[in-house]
């Protein structure tokens, strides 16, 4: 089978390269198509999120642990924001990183100072506190770790552009940059204070992510001394490879449809429980679960039937025949559909599928007493596209139909005559040649039979190969 290379080169300009690709290759007997790729331009986002400006020595008071949740931001918010597409919504990889320096307490820090000592060993900040970093680079501080503290001033930097820092945050005293310190707080009557909504949505797509990069978090006040937070999916365990924190749940490396289901996080305090609760969907582009065979060969006036089965959550399901969309909305539209593919094909006018959709997934093409026009070069032969689609994308098979004319017997000959040796006195000869060119390209057995006898599987040592001899297309007795 013969195959087509296609080559694209891309030049970076201001948008993105973002599209589905797919090859298509047509001549006046039909369409056949590739099945899509989906392009996605990480690198676009991303330098737009490094292009924003930095947030040099901002100055704050000491972390509390009473007024957590905090947030930190990654530059300057007065940049155009990134539209994210569809596609990173939800797990795009941060090219952000937050880290920390350690000096003592009470010395003087500037972003350079601290710099110098952070960098290369990108200590993160998530050694003294439970940490999530959006993909626009912000910071949201949740909680103390059980790392000793230590003294430390807080960078924002990105391994894609060394040497340089998008946000650099020191504790204020009297009007000098210091690094920072922790203190616990007064939580008062330890009530648990929701700080994001405690029941949301969440649309992911299935594949594979950097380790992190899809998270769920609730934001709430309260004591960890005496508070307890429990995750769980479905109301029971979470599944392998879950990682969890008191206030967010990991997701795996390698995300699936199976990892669909609702979320919780149950925060039990000393008289107070607060629930947080996420309806997660995992969606993914459909994939072809059983496939209709690529090439199918019938005699006009035989059936032929074909099927696919789709994997995944479908939107829509189509059949294309040589390339024409066929509707099966409704009976006028089928019909309107079949009169525009005899007018573009004459040859297969007498083409009348049966199309059905046995499941949510599944599409089934269906033909009956296959005729064409007389002299059509092809018969009633097409291709049959069964597509199912989605809001992520389309999977697709194709089918070549190739309807084959009845065997036509150009020289039929029997005749009889008396030759020395033979059987009985007389000799019986018959010829029979076969028009094999509809059939070019094919593995065509031709065979004798004897009585419903194939004569080419006799054995050796059968009596009727005493008197019959097979060669070709002849048969003597």
């Amino acid at each position: 089978m013969l195959g087509y290379t296609f080559e694209s080169n891309w030049t970076r300009g201001g948008s993105p390269l973002d599209a589905v690709y797919f090859c298509r290759l047509a001549n006046e007997n039909g369409v056949i198509e590739s099945q899509t790729i989906e392009i996605q331009d990480v690198e676009f986002y991303t330098s737009k999120y490094l292009q924003q400006a930095p947030l040099e020595n901002v100055q704050r008071g000491p972390f509390v642990g009473s007024e957590l949740p905090v947030s930190l931001d990654c530059g300057e918010r007065s940049w155009s924001s990134v539209e994210l597409p569809d596609w990173a919504k939800e797990n795009f990889q941060t090219p952000f990183e937050w880290v920390h320096c350690d000096v003592p307490a009470g010395s003087i820090l500037d972003l350079h100072t601290c710099y110098e000592k952070a960098i290369p060993a990108y200590d993160p900040v998530s050694s003294f506190f439970e940490t999530t970093v959006l993909p626009n680079g912000t910071l949201i501080i949740h909680q103390r770790t059980s790392v000793p503290w230590r003294p430390i001033g807080i960078l924002c930097v990105s391994r894609i552009m060394a040497k340089r820092v998008f946000a650099a945050y020191f504790q204020k005293e009297n009007g000098r940059s210091v690094p920072f310190q922790y203190i616990p707080g007064d939580y008062g009557e330890d009530l648990i204070v929701p700080k994001s909504l405690q029941s949301v949505s969440k649309d992911y797509r299935a594949g594979q992510y950097a380790k992190g990069t899809v998270e769920l978090t609730a934001l709430y006040t309260a004591n960890p001394r005496n508070t307890k937070t429990s995750w769980t999916k479905n109301g029971g365990p979470l599944p392998i490879l879950f990682e969890t924190t008191d206030h967010s749940l990991i997701f795996p490396e390698v995300i699936t449809t199976a990892d669909s289901g609702n979320y919780s996080l149950t925060v039990t305090g000393p008289s107070q429980q607060e629930v947080f609760t996420f309806n997660v969907v995992v969606n993914a582009p459909p994939k072809v679960k059983r496939m209709a065979p690529r090439s199918v060969y019938v005699l006009e006036g035989q059936p032929v039937q074909i099927e696919t089965e789709f994997e995944g959550r479908l939107t829509s399901r189509s059949v294309s025949i040589n390339g024409i969309l066929i509707d099966t909305l409704s009976t006028a539209l089928f019909e309107e559909s079949l009169r525009h593919l005899r007018d573009r094909f004459p040859y297969i006018d007498d083409l009348y599928p049966d199309i059905e959709f046995p499941s949510d997934t599944s599409i089934r093409y269906t033909l009956r007493d296959i005729t064409s026009s007389a002299n059509a070069p092809y018969g009633a032969s097409h291709s049959v596209t069964l597509t199912g689609t989605n809001t992520l994308g389309s999977a697709h098979t194709q089918t070549v139909i190739r309807v084959l004319s009845p065997p036509r017997i150009t020289r039929l000959m029997a005749d009889s005559s008396c030759e020395d040796d033979c059987f009985n006195g007389t000799s019986h000869r018959f010829l029979c040649d076969v028009d094999l060119a509809p059939y070019a390209g094919l593995n065509v057995v031709k065979t004798w039979e004897l009585d419903g006898r194939d004569l080419d599987a006799l054995h050796q040592q059968d009596p009727l190969l005493t008197f019959l001899k097979v060669a070709g297309n002849e048969v003597g007795v």
